[in-house]
């Protein structure tokens, strides 16, 4: 039976890594929007290399998804997150509930704050030019005849290359299914809403051109659409 997702990951943490360094519930969780559905993201730093990074068990009626790092390794699995500019570890190790700090632990989470502070890399030029050449494929893509189903994948596509594009060229961090979308709300909540209205229209019309005119219009800030004369 269920406690609270706090209690249950305490419990989960003396009972698997009793000598950890520190110990973080991150996630849905541990801001109490879990549901039924919810896993708990829990970070574990230890002293010494269990054999893995990353272990999935279940432990009262919960899913754990728990990520163990040492002091050897967690920063390159920080360095990861930043240089694709989606820090998700980051984000649970900082915006988390500790469970359990000893021997200096919370250094990781300070370091991890600075990290997320200083923002990510700013895109080249050559990144930019190829980020508006993919999503200029696949919006030429969405103009031509192609059946329904295909125009459903393409759409899916890119939506998710023209949130990175508007979150990366405007120095964002990024994120992973319903953050990207939620990032990309805050950001830039008249561009998300009329994505929203052109991919319903596209399902429920099987008209593509909203959508079509929406992702041309956000390209213009930054050259407009990239076909002909791309190279690299």
């Amino acid at each position: 039976m269920r406690n609270s997702p706090t209690e249950d990951a305490q419990t989960f943490v003396a009972q698997h890594y009793p000598d950890c360094m520190l110990a973080i519930l991150g996630g849905s969780a541990s801001i109490n929007q879990h549901d039924a559905a919810s896993d708990l993201d829990i970070v574990v730093f230890e002293k010494e290399d269990p054999g893995y990074v990353h272990k999935v068990s279940s432990f009262m009626d919960w899913i754990i998804e728990c990520t163990v790092l040492t002091p050897e390794n967690y920063r390159e699995h920080y360095d990861q997150g930043l240089q694709a500019a989606n820090p998700t570890l980051l984000r649970l190790v900082t915006g988390g509930v500790v469970l359990a700090s000893r021997q200096n632990g919370l250094k990781f989470i300070e370091e991890a704050q600075n990290d997320l502070q200083y923002g990510p890399l700013p895109w080249s030029q050559a990144e930019l030019d190829f980020a508006r050449y993919t999503i200029s494929d696949k919006i030429a893509d969405l103009q031509g005849q192609i059946p329904r189903c295909e125009t459903w994948f393409v759409a899916s596509k890119l939506l998710i290359l023209l949130s990175e594009f508007i979150l990366r060229a405007n120095n964002q961090w990024l994120g992973e299914g319903k953050h990207l979308y939620r990032f990309l709300q805050k950001y830039a909540p008249e561009t998300a809403a009329e994505l929203e209205k052109g991919l319903e229209t596209l399902y429920l019309r099987d008209d593509p051109g909203e959508l079509v005119r929406v992702c041309s219009r956000a390209l213009e800030p930054y050259g407009g659409m990239l076909l002909d004369g791309y190279e690299e």
